[in-house]
């Protein structure tokens, strides 16, 4: 329980905890940010993903529990697209950026490593291991990658207009990881979860761990 907030934050899976979000007392979505230039009018500036997703991983908690179950909200604010991601084990996604686009990813079912760096880097550097339960966000201008240990579901929410053409005209292809490199990270990634438990190895479905210990 984080007594500034009296919100309860989530911890992954046989992972490190998740540190609650910094942007503010009243939750990722912060309060509205102001500016003026010289002799112009107070005005409102639009709020971005990043402003509200300050680091990858994405801290999530329980918006409201009762009897009947309990809810934790993906996205508190407006959103540009919403979509489901079935992802099979041993193949990569995304090995592009995004020109002005962001968004977070959150794991359903399954396992994965993310592989994030600058524009025009090209060292690879240890990736983000994601299990069932956890949410992660990529801002634009990131070279990323996703590769999938087991049968992954994902849920994505991102910023702007999420159709294929809209999507396609954002992003910019680079060679982040080759067939080789995947696969060597694929079996990296698999021993690596072995260790953790015989529910997150499987791919199986892990929601249980949101609900707060009372």
């Amino acid at each position: 329980m984080n007594q500034s907030t009296g919100s309860t934050y989530v911890q992954g899976p046989k992972g490190p905890e998740i540190q609650p979000s910094t942007v503010g007392a009243n939750g990722p979505q912060g309060q509205d940010m102001f500016y003026a230039r010289a002799g112009e009018p107070l005005k409102i500036k639009e709020r971005t993903f990043a402003d509200d997703y300050p680091s990858t991983r994405v801290p999530l908690k329980i918006n409201h529990e009762s009897n009947q179950g309990y809810i934790v909200n993906l996205r508190e604010g407006v959103c540009g697209g919403v979509s489901i991601i079935e992802s099979n084990a041993g193949t990569v996604r995304s090995n592009h950026y995004h020109k002005e686009d962001s968004h977070t990813l959150y794991v359903v079912s399954g396992a994965l490593l993310y592989f994030e760096r600058p524009i025009g880097q090209t060292r690879i550097d240890q990736p983000l291991l994601l299990t069932p339960g956890q949410m992660f966000f990529t801002p634009p201008l990131k070279e990323h990658a996703i590769v999938f240990l087991f049968d992954s579901t994902m849920i994505s929410v991102s910023a702007r207009q999420r159709d294929h053409s809209s999507h396609e005209a954002d992003v910019v292809r680079v060679p982040y990881l080759n067939q080789e490199q995947v696969d060597w990270w694929y079996r990296w990634g698999r021993a690596h979860v072995s260790t953790m438990g015989s529910d997150v190895s499987k791919g199986y479905r892990k929601v249980e761990h949101h609900k707060s210990s009372k």
